[in-house]
């Protein structure tokens, strides 16, 4: 199969495995908030962000040094799994004897108990680290969609089961182990590839330097996360930030469905084409395309509608939540954008590149919540948007210098923004003229669309070309099926 047969293929899958696996978390996420306080939510982040950052550690950077090597023979994969397995083991050890330190520092004595038991995370995954890469480097997308829809699909479960029984915020703990312990059992059961009693020190030690500027980058976005919770976890307490976590939640889940999807084929698929300039540029350019033409019209739905469509999914108490995502959503563009230049500046092994925009990213972040989280939740939405507008020029031109990327390039989100513009204002003015409820946010999602599919009809020859071609790729990539 050619190069774009297997992007193609990719992406399909990824896309069925985004969307199945965030639609279900959706739909725990709806029944969890309905059982469980607002507090629990925000113990919970505090207990991942503690845990994210060694998990970041964990990982090592060491799946994208398979990716992107020549060659990944079993002395190489057996000696980064083994490799991993022993940093994740240690840094297990680390969180549990520091939980108690963490409790006391939050006077949250429920907290140290929550981060041990979330400490087997770190070994469960890094155990995936070997396997998952040797798939996403063959372009085989398709048991890592299995084994994530299974997962979500178990941990969701058991998370509901123990909330209706009772558990109170130990439900959502049982949901993540529970659903990393399935993941990672089916993508053992699935793959070929098993490690051998070999351990090269060498190899380890080339996988580490490698993934060393991979690790700075991911630990800063972690600290950046782990910073956040701090800070309003502290100042503003868990209810506050159990509501943040929540408007947070929803444009991650937005930015997973309709970017993160092109972004995680995207890495493999420019490393492959990183010794060609010309079509490495072509490339990005149809990703970021395809990024605005599917985030857009959801990011100005969710925009318009959050502030009542959040108290009707989850319950009036999540009230302050829609109120943050109708803001936060705005910021979702910049933030896939900045997903796929990241893509770009690794598969050209310029990682330095993405280590120092995040520094400087994170580090404004952590100040922008410094510094009006005591002005309040609503407050501190616009700073962060405002911030990340400002800021996404900088990347545009830092990506022209270093990967020769134009910045016409981003030509192409023109029309995708002109007509998720008209679809904003249309809904706007349609749930002004309709009582608050279902009906409501029903027929402004279907003016709404209608709007977009017009508008983009009108002005983007590509998307006219698109509708014309997609019946047929569709039925002949259904027919070529066995």
């Amino acid at each position: 199969m050619t190069l774009r047969g297997q992007v193609a293929t990719g992406l399909a899958w990824t896309a069925c495995e985004r969307w199945l696996t965030r639609l279900a978390g959706l739909a725990t996420l709806v029944v969890l908030a309905r059982l469980l306080d607002v507090s629990d939510f925000g113990l919970i982040a505090l207990a991942s962000a503690s845990t994210g950052v060694l998990q970041v550690l964990a990982e090592g950077g060491f799946g994208a040094y398979l990716i992107h090597a020549r060659r990944a023979d079993q002395r190489i994969t057996s000696s980064v799994h083994w490799w991993a397995l022993g940093i994740a083991a240690a840094l297990a050890a680390m969180l549990v004897a520091s939980a108690p330190l963490l409790a006391q520092a939050f006077n949250k004595p429920q907290l140290s108990l929550i981060v041990m038991a979330m400490s087997p995370l770190l070994v469960l995954n890094a155990a995936s680290i070997v396997p998952v890469a040797l798939l996403q480097r063959d372009l085989q997308f398709k048991v890592l969609a299995i084994r994530q829809v299974a997962g979500v699909l178990a941990g969701g479960t058991v998370g509901v089961s123990t909330a209706l029984a009772g558990w109170g915020v130990w439900a959502l703990v049982a949901q993540l182990l529970v659903g990393t312990t399935t993941s990672s059992a089916i993508l053992w059961i699935r793959s070929a590839w098993r490690p051998s009693p070999v351990f090269d020190w060498r190899t380890a030690n080339e996988a580490t330097r490698y993934g060393s500027r991979i690790v700075a980058i991911n630990l800063a976005t972690a600290l950046r996360d782990q910073g956040e919770a701090y800070l309003i976890g502290g100042f503003a307490g868990t209810t506050a930030l159990g509501a943040w976590t929540i408007a947070k939640r929803l444009l991650l889940l937005v930015v997973d469905l309709c970017g993160t999807v092109i972004s995680t084929v995207a890495l493999p698929a420019f490393a492959q084409l990183r010794h060609d300039r010309p079509r490495l540029v072509r490339a990005y350019t149809t990703a970021v395309g395809s990024s605005a033409l599917l985030m857009l019209p959801t990011i100005a739905f969710l925009s318009v509608t959050s502030s009542a469509l959040v108290p009707l999914l989850f319950g009036g108490q999540w009230s302050g939540s829609g109120d943050l995502a109708a803001i936060l959503m705005l910021a979702g563009v910049f933030s896939v954008l900045g997903t796929l230049d990241r893509s770009v500046y690794l598969a050209i092994g310029r990682p330095g590149v993405e280590l120092g925009l995040v520094t400087m990213i994170v580090a404004l972040h952590i100040v922008t919540i410094a510094v009006f989280v005591d002005s309040g939740l609503v407050v501190l939405a616009w700073a962060t948007l405002i911030r990340a507008a400002l800021l996404w020029p900088v990347r545009a031109v830092v990506l022209r210098r270093v990967a020769a990327v134009p910045v016409n390039a981003y030509a192409v989100v023109l029309p995708p923004v002109v007509a998720a513009a008209a679809q904003a204002a249309v809904m706007y003015y349609v749930g002004r003229a309709v009582p608050v409820g279902w009906a409501a946010l029903s027929l402004q999602a279907l003016a709404g669309g209608l709007v977009y599919v017009a508008a983009m009809t009108a002005i983007s020859r590509d998307f006219r070309v698109l509708a014309r071609r997609a019946p047929g790729v569709a039925r002949r990539h259904w027919s070529a099926r066995p």
